[in-house]
């Protein structure tokens, strides 16, 4: 017992003294017990209410009246027998002397009565009897003197009476430390001003999340928070009392809203209990440097660099040290021995952790039918209590990395902890026993039970994508492994399918061991698993909620046919629109090494998730400067619980989850981050949705998000990028592609493979697809780009010059087989030149291409009649053809036109009807620059407008336009725009659902760029389209540009670097 002051000292009436009894008797009523003074000796009942960090949920009452709201193990005597007298005297005592105040609220008090005695061990207990208010968080506070209530236990009683329905906030790795409250001014101080403003306050954003903890509750949004470990950065500064509480009162300060910041002045008391579980940091006993030199034998011998999660640059950092350790020095600290085991030193009992917040042991909470499981992962493996001989050695190991796998994590920042002792393995066993089946077990532990080495989640790991990517799969195994390819699989058999199977989606089965265990609990994890799985349960467990690597991720844990574990990856409660840069080894950078290995060379990339990516993506040039040079677009998961209908069926097919949430306290990187807190919504006693709340957005705000502004998705890129080719495994392209438009929706491309061969690739409503449009027994070899049309009657029409010279075609109705027919042949047209063009109007299908003579020849049929054909140059006195030529119809007159470039650079136009043939000199009466490639053009009917464009030497593009018969005119485009110049023929088309002309092209700089503008505008709109996109680079080839009817969607289809074709849409 403790001697500390009573709290009030009285006097009651004890019925057995004297020969009437009634005697006045003394009595002392402290923080920890009650003291009644009887002529026997003293009669004392001992308090153990609930703490802060492990807060009683009372069970629900059936009826109004008062209920138990402390088990009788609060206020016991340890008095085997305790007389009736004994008992009554004890109740007289606590008459009024004991109560609930709410939290925050000192007018609301709740009084409490202590219920009939009952035997506990060693002795008597008395139930304390009261009516809480519904979703309210009480201290337990005691009468001082005769007015006023002195608190005893913050935070020790929150009820419901229904948790059905509830909401449940997993923080982990807060950080809080007092020092860092003096980290901002001292920059300042030292003109570093950029760095202040910079700087992550891991205390702040405790501050913050209590405030907006409290706004979710006042919304009914929250009623439990769940903290798991490294809560504090370590035990005392270097001005605490070692025997005081240190950053563990500091932390208890901050809940109990008693310590504002120097930037966050006006603080809150959190109104929401919190159930807390240690992590290694809260084991550690003093501060570590920011950044310092560690010596052995006089020597640096390794820098330690602790500043990034702070968000400072490493001379920031020394600067702040030297200003609050070394004031003067100007250089990084050298640290020896003492100093250096001072940092890791830890105390294995948390006495300040055990005073100040919560008993480390492992603990169940009870929330109605549901269960919370507390596990202490307790501290880094193999670390020594004391600054002694044995923790130098282990130090000296860690600088020059010649210790274990478990020193190795440590080494990487995070260590494998001591974890799953005997007592919680029995007692998770417990919980998942008597937990109904309807009821949810979800278990709070600091270090993961599973996590991959190095704690790398790369995206060709997931569920979604490994089976596709097996190969990034066997590499990211041997890259970490060192093993020789001959012996991969027998040396690691778990990360393989077993033979028979086809490629698995798991990340490995069998136990943790083998890559699977980097930065993790140690002890019973394996035995753990297997029963929160349910080999060997009553039921499955539901969740696992775990921090300690400040990294975000989900695995499900699952039970195969042979009753092994295996372990799945995936984003599996919401996909991100982003996910962490992964390391990757590009195909056709692995080459064969010595000794039968393989050198692996990794590339970092980017990965952006998008509903449109394939599963076998492969990362291309991200088209600007970056820290990585690479982007890859990876598909979403396509069953997250974020969009499931039926959360109960979608949980039986999930569960168990393992879900690692980041760092709230810190700053994780500049490029995608996961630190936040996650918020999981129950409902109808199932989790409904798992919200993922980051960091930065609440931070932006000040924490003064609702739950829907915090939460909201982020956007879809407006421009979006989407593979053709490899979508559907189609081989790449050896040329442009051509798009054909249905009046019905959606479109076909088509391009020439490296064989000669024709292939589809059909997106229409109800059907996607790709194949080869006709065998060799059907059509001849394609040399050149094709182009096509879709006629009236919704027949598909493609044009190609073959590799016999002569103009083909290849012809199909819906999904009907295509037919051929070899035009030019049929008719004994000349030899093609150049590839063609052509269109269908007025029931005349019309086609032109150019001669080995530069003649431009025109093929004709109306129908399905014979083909036509003759010149359509050399009856206007117009120059021979240089390119091949484009034809369009005038649909209000019944005009056909065909543009082309001469030999004299210029671009001219051919036109008629049913008279003879017009010619204009197009470029020359306008005045424009001679043109280097073929031109298009298309003719609006509602405005009676051509549009005819082409590229010039400086690749500059041009329009040339005129309405009716009236004079053309022209203007650039490009310079209009200010826009890149052109490295190949642009696209030209007219979206009419947004009223915008189009012109696409490829630019010299490998992007692809949009030139939008409604007719009359007075410049064009220029968007660089990869950059928006995120696209991959560029062939220097022309682009297929088009909208499909009734869409104002835009798109352009192109061939990449790469070989393949990619798509870009937008609009």
């Amino acid at each position: 017992m403790t001697t500390q002051t009573p709290i009030s000292s009285f006097d009651i009436t004890d019925p057995k003294s004297g020969p009437s009894g009634g005697i006045r008797v003394a009595a002392d009523l402290h923080r920890d017990r009650l003291e009644v003074r009887l002529s026997s000796g003293i009669l004392a009942a001992l308090f153990a209410f609930p703490q802060l960090g492990r807060p009683h949920f009372p069970e629900p009452s059936g009826s109004e009246g008062p209920m138990t709201v402390l088990g009788p193990e609060v206020v016991t005597v340890l008095v085997a027998g305790l007389p009736a007298e004994s008992a009554e005297l004890i109740r007289s005592a606590l008459a009024g002397r004991i109560a609930l105040v709410a939290s925050g609220d000192p007018t609301d008090v709740v009084p409490l009565e202590l219920g009939p005695a009952t035997p506990v061990d060693d002795g008597v207990g008395f139930p304390l009897v009261g009516r809480p208010a519904e979703r309210r968080l009480y201290d337990v506070a005691l009468r001082a003197g005769t007015v006023g209530w002195e608190v005893v236990a913050p935070h020790a009683v929150y009820y419901r009476s229904s948790w059905t329905d509830f909401g449940l906030a997993h923080i982990t790795d807060t950080h809080v430390a007092r020092r860092i409250d003096a980290f901002r001014p001292t920059l300042r101080d030292l003109g570093l001003t950029e760095a202040a403003a910079r700087m992550c306050n891991m205390n702040d954003q405790f501050r913050g999340f209590v405030s907006f903890a409290n706004r979710l509750h006042a919304a009914g949004e929250l009623d439990v928070i769940v903290a798991t470990g490294d809560l504090i950065d370590y035990l005392h500064e270097t001005d605490d009392d070692p025997q005081g509480m240190g950053n563990a009162g500091f932390l208890r300060d901050l809940i109990l809203g008693r310590a504002p910041g120097p930037d966050w002045p006006v603080v809150e008391e959190l109104r929401v209990p919190i159930l807390m579980t240690p992590g290694n940091h809260d084991y550690r006993r003093h501060p570590y440097h920011l950044v310092f030199d560690a010596q052995i034998g006089g020597q640096d011998v390794y820098r330690i660099r602790n500043f990034s999660n702070l968000a400072l640059l490493e001379r920031e950092a020394m600067a702040l040290t030297n200003a609050l350790y070394f004031p003067g020095s100007t250089d990084v600290p050298n640290l020896g021995k003492s100093a250096a085991t001072a940092m890791v030193e830890i105390d294995p009992h948390v006495r300040a952790f055990r005073k100040a917040l919560a008993e480390p042991g492992p603990h169940v909470a009870r929330l109605g039918k549901h269960r919370v499981v507390l596990v202490d992962s307790a501290h880094d493996v193999g670390m020594p209590d004391s600054g002694t001989d044995a923790l130098w050695e282990v130090v000296k190991q860690w600088w020059d990395g010649s210790g274990d796998e478990d020193l190795f994590t440590l080494i990487g920042g995070s260590p494998n902890c001591e974890g799953v002792n005997d007592e919680e393995y029995a007692l998770a066993l417990d919980a998942l026993e008597s937990a109904p089946d309807d009821g949810l077990v979800i278990l709070g532990v600091h270090a993961p039970l599973i996590n991959p080495w190095n704690g790398e989640t790369p995206y060709f790991l997931r569920e979604t994508q490994r089976p596709a990517l097996a190969h990034q799969a066997a590499w990211w195994v041997q890259r970490h492994t060192g093993e020789r390819s001959d012996a991969l699989v027998s040396e690691h058999p778990d990360w393989f399918a077993r033979p028979g199977e086809g490629e698995p989606a798991y990340l490995k089965r069998g136990d943790t061991q083998d890559l699977l265990d980097s930065g993790v609990s140690r002890g019973r994890t394996d035995d753990l698993l297997r029963a929160l799985a349910g080999v060997g349960t009553r039921r499955r467990a539901d969740v696992v909620l775990a921090g300690h690597t400040h990294r975000h991720n989900e695995i499900s844990i699952r039970v195969l046919e042979d009753g092994s574990l295996a372990y799945f990856l995936d984003f599996y409660t919401v996909n991100p629109r982003a996910w962490y840069p992964s390391k990757v080894v590009r195909v056709g950078d692995a080459r064969p090494a010595a000794d039968g290995h393989l050198n692996l060379p990794t590339t970092m990339t980017y990965v952006e998730v998008d509903e449109d990516a394939i599963a076998n993506a492969e990362p291309h040039p991200l088209p600007w400067d970056a820290t990585h040079d690479w982007v890859t677009f990876v598909p979403p998961y396509a069953d997250p619980l974020a969009t499931s209908i039926d959360p109960r069926a979608w949980w039986d097919r999930h569960k168990p989850l393992q879900l690692q949430t980041g760092a709230l306290g810190l700053w994780e990187n500049n490029q995608v981050s996961f630190s936040g807190l996650r918020l999981l919504t129950v409902r109808s006693d199932v989790i409904q949705r798992v919200h993922f709340l980051p960091r930065e957005r609440l931070d932006a705000y000040r924490w003064e998000l609702t739950l829907e502004q915090a939460t909201a998705p982020d956007p879809r890129h407006h421009v979006i990028t989407r593979e053709r080719t490899r979508r559907f495994g189609s081989p790449p392209a050896a040329g442009a592609p051509a798009v054909l438009v249905p009046a019905g929706g959606g479109h076909s491309v088509v391009y020439r493979d490296g064989e000669g061969f024709l292939v589809e690739l059909w997106d229409v409503p109800g059907s996607a697809g790709a194949g080869r449009l006709a065998s060799r027994d059907v059509a001849p070899a394609a040399v050149g780009t094709p182009s096509g049309f879709v006629g009236p009657d919704g027949m598909a029409v493609v044009l190609f010059r073959g590799d016999d010279s002569h103009i083909h075609s290849l012809y199909w109705l819906g999904t009907a087989a295509a037919g051929h027919d070899a035009l030019s042949q049929s008719c004994g047209a000349i030899e093609a030149a150049g590839d063609p063009s052509g269109y269908v109007w007025g029931g005349i299908t019309h086609v032109f291409y150019r001669s080995p003579d530069n003649h431009i020849e025109e093929l004709w049929w109306p129908g399905s009649e014979a083909v036509n054909h003759g010149h359509i140059t050399g009856y206007c006195d117009e120059p021979l053809a240089a390119g091949d030529p484009h034809g369009y119809p005038v649909t209000t007159t019944g005009q056909n036109v065909v543009v082309y470039r001469g030999v004299d650079g210029h671009v001219h136009s051919l036109y008629w009807s049913d008279g003879p043939t017009g010619h204009d000199n197009l470029s020359g009466y306008c005045g424009s620059p001679l043109a280097v490639g073929d031109p298009v053009g298309y003719h609006l009917a509602h405005l009676d407008a051509h549009q005819v464009v082409y590229r010039a030497g400086d690749g500059h593009l041009h329009e040339i336009w005129w309405v009716g018969a009236a004079a053309a005119s022209a203007w650039d485009l490009v310079a209009a725009a200010g826009a890149p110049p052109a490295a190949a023929d642009p696209a030209c088309w007219f979206t009419p659902a947004s009223g915008t002309k189009h012109v696409a092209y490829a630019g010299l700089d490998g992007h692809v760029h949009d030139l939008a503008w409604a007719p009359g505008a007075a410049a064009p709109t220029w968007t660089d389209l990869t950059l928006a996109a995120l696209a991959p680079p560029a062939a220097g080839d022309r682009v297929a540009g088009f909208a499909e009817a009734g869409s104002a969607t835009s798109r352009v289809v192109f061939r990449g670097t790469d070989g393949h074709l990619h798509e870009i849409r937008w609009g």
